[in-house]
């Protein structure tokens, strides 16, 4: 067998979604605190003044702007990556993670075991080998297809190394 590559990066449509949806609760979390004139309870439980509200307020716009900006790498990645999954001849060659254009490789021999996991609603590949685990998300393939079709690949080539 040749090597093969696959596409390997955050899905253009997340970080679009992440960018709208965000943008808009920054927005509007700016707004509600710069206009606060009130207190605010939360959940009957906890109490806050006018001030602590619009502290409170500023807190979850911080919050929403860091996905905003999660947003624009995940996009700027997308757009100007070339980043991908590679089944050699002899190793696995992956990103280090989801961002990195350094990669890693776990050479067959010393993968023990690979397995699908499903963690709320995210399929992963579990990879433990001799140096530890990986896990490689469903999210970072084009579809659930090629994601499919790189387990059957990495098979094929874990079945004629190890047996």
């Amino acid at each position: 067998m040749t090597e093969i590559s696959y596409q390997y990066k955050p899905r253009l449509k997340t970080g679009i979604l992440a960018l709208l949806f965000f943008g808009l609760c920054s927005f509007a979390l700016y707004h509600k605190a710069q206009t606060n004139d009130v207190g605010l309870i939360i959940n009957g439980i906890i109490e806050l003044s006018q001030n602590g509200a619009t502290i409170f307020y500023y807190s979850l716009f911080g919050g929403a702007i860091t996905f905003v900006i999660l947003g624009v790498l995940i996009i700027f990645n997308n757009l100007t990556s070339k980043r991908e999954i590679k089944l050699t001849e002899t190793c696995l060659v992956r990103p280090k993670n989801g961002f990195s254009n350094q990669t890693h490789s776990i050479p067959y021999s010393e993968i023990a075991s690979i397995e699908e996991q499903l963690v709320y609603n995210q399929t992963f590949l579990k990879i433990n080998h001799k140096s530890g685990k990986n896990s490689i998300p469903q999210s970072m393939f084009k579809n659930k297809e090629t994601f499919k079709n790189f387990i059957d690949d990495l098979s094929k080539k874990l079945q004629l190394t190890q047996g």
